[in-house]
């Protein structure tokens, strides 16, 4: 018995996509080592990640072809952004 394979071909518009997560990834990991060093704040940092979440939600239901976890990626995402201008803003 066959398995039905769901993944979407890699082509040249979600290449794109999945770029943008590869190089978010990459900012995340180098603000991270920069926050260690006390040299950027925990506000754009938040802000990097809950970006990053977002872009992999998008992945996971366009390219992916995963709709489980798109709606956990796009919950958690928001809420990190919003913590973080909240950071930065002073509130919390």
């Amino acid at each position: 018995m066959e398995k039905n394979n769901k993944k979407s071909k890699i082509n040249e518009y979600n290449i794109f996509s999945l770029n943008i997560q590869l190089f978010s990834t990459i900012a995340v990991i180098v603000l991270l080592i920069l926050y260690l060093f006390k040299i950027v704040s925990l506000g754009v940092l938040e802000i990097v990640i809950g970006l990053t979440l977002l872009v992999i939600s998008y992945n996971n239901y366009w390219v992916f072809r995963r709709k489980g976890y798109t709606a956990i990626y796009i919950i958690v995402g928001s809420i990190v952004i919003l913590v973080g201008i909240l950071t930065i803003v002073g509130v919390v």
